[in-house]
This record gives structure tokens, C-alpha cells and sequence, in this order.
């Protein structure tokens, strides 16, 4: 979730769904080129919802930030089927690497039309554009936490 005073970007985990919100409601709604809207999960006893399988849907958006022209959305795209769990030691470590991602879509902030999918140098589980700068926040493959800093034409094109 992204916003100013005026309006309210929201990306969710399990759907390629971006919706922009302003006072007056629903400005626009995009499933970007994924194309995919939220799982169909049945609740549990006592309408408790969880999780959907794992296997079967992918993880969608990890982050989102915006700046004056653009929405970026940083995007997983992966499933937890047997194949990608069988390389890991733990479920734990599964999850994050899941969780992080070197794809973002680029929405365009007014009308919510895609611009392109741009490739991070690395992948990270938080992407934020402050100004000229990219920041990138990584957990995996680090002794600690990272956080890097690119120039923003380094990493989006302009």
C-alpha cells in the first residue's frame, strides 16, 4: 500500500491486481501483464481464510513505491511447488527466497497502463525510489541485511 493525501495505490501478495483509490473511489484497476486475480480459497471452520496453495499461485507483488509519473511494483511471479522447495534445507529459507525478486513493473500513475518490467541488479524483498535514487533491501545471501543505492537511470531507464 502506497499513497499521498489524495490517493492510495494498493498491490497485493497473492494477485497481479494494482488498484489506485482516490476520494471519489476507484480510479483504475490493472492485473498487469501477469494477468491473474486473487485464488479462490474456501474457509476453514469457523471462516478462517488462510494461505492458498502455495504450489498452485504464485506470489505476487513483494513491494510497491511510487514517484511524480510512475507506480513500481515489485513483483515475485514464483510458486512453492516440490521442484522449488527440493532446493532448499528448510521451508523457512524457501519463503525467503520467494520473497525476494529482481522484477518490477512499471505502471504509469495516472492511468495505471503498463510501461515495462525492468530487471533489479539483484533481488531484493524492498524497492523504494526516493528522488534521484533507487534503494534496494536485501535479506538473502547476505551475512546481514543489505541495503544498496543505485542511481534511479541506472536501474529504471529514466
Amino acid at each position: 500500500m502506497k499513497g499521498g493525501e489524495e490517493e492510495l495505490y494498493l498491490a497485493f501478495r497473492y494477485s497481479s491486481l494494482l488498484l489506485k483509490i482516490d476520494r471519489d473511489g476507484i480510479v483504475f484497476e490493472t492485473l498487469g501483464p501477469e494477468n491473474y486475480t486473487f485464488p479462490e480459497i474456501t474457509p476453514r471452520d469457523g471462516g478462517v481464510y488462510s494461505l492458498p496453495p502455495l504450489d498452485e499461485y504464485p506470489v505476487g507483488a513483494l513491494d510497491i513505491d511510487v514517484d511524480e509519473n510512475h507506480v513500481y511494483v515489485l513483483y515475485s511471479g514464483k510458486k512453492m511447488d516440490g521442484g522449488f522447495l527440493s532446493r532448499f534445507r528448510s521451508p523457512e529459507s524457501a519463503v525467503e527466497k520467494i520473497t525476494h525478486s529482481d522484477r518490477v513493473f512499471i505502471y504509469n500513475r495516472v492511468t495505471g497502463d503498463f510501461v515495462r518490467e525492468i530487471t533489479l541488479p539483484l533481488a531484493v524483498n524492498k524497492f523504494k525510489v526516493a528522488g534521484p535514487k533507487v534503494y534496494l533491501y536485501r535479506t538473502i545471501d547476505e551475512s546481514y541485511p543489505s541495503l544498496y543505492t543505485f542511481e534511479k537511470s541506472e536501474v529504471v531507464g529514466f
